[in-house]
C-alpha cells in the first residue's frame, strides 16, 4: 500500500496560478520516494465549471479527470484512485486528509458515486 503525504509551502502562497505540488511517498514502510502532480490554484471559482477537463473544484483540485490531483498521482502508480477525508467530531475544524486507499477494518465509509453528466 502507497501512502502520500504532501511537503510544500506551496498552499499557504496559492493566488490564481499554476505549479507543481511535490509529493513524498512512502510505499511498503520503504525508503521513501518522490513524486509530483500539477495542480491549478484560485482563491475563486470561476470558468467553465460544467467542463471537468477546465474546472477548479477548490484550491487543491479534486475534480474530475486528468487535472485532479487523485487521478495524476493514480497514474503514476502512487496510490489508487481514491482519497479519505476523516473530519473532526468536535466541530472545531481540522481533520486528516488520505490521497490513496486506507486499510483498516474498523474504518467506516461512505463512497461517493460518480455522477453520470
Amino acid at each position: 500500500m502507497s501512502q502520500v503525504r504532501h511537503h510544500s509551502p506551496l498552499l499557504s502562497t496559492c493566488a490564481s496560478h499554476s505549479d507543481t505540488f511535490l509529493l513524498d511517498t512512502i510505499i511498503d514502510d520503504s525508503k521513501p520516494s518522490n513524486a509530483s502532480a500539477s495542480i491549478v490554484c484560485s482563491t475563486s471559482q470561476t470558468g467553465v465549471l460544467t467542463k471537468p477537463d477546465r474546472a477548479i473544484d477548490g484550491i487543491f483540485g479534486f475534480g474530475y479527470q486528468g487535472l485532479s490531483v487523485i487521478t495524476q498521482i493514480s497514474s503514476q502508480g502512487i496510490a489508487p484512485d481514491a482519497f479519505s477525508h476523516c473530519l473532526v467530531r468536535n466541530g472545531g475544524g481540522g481533520g486528516i486528509l488520505v490521497l490513496g486507499q486506507i486499510i483498516e477494518p474498523t474504518m467506516v465509509y461512505t463512497p461517493l458515486i460518480q455522477s453520470q453528466l
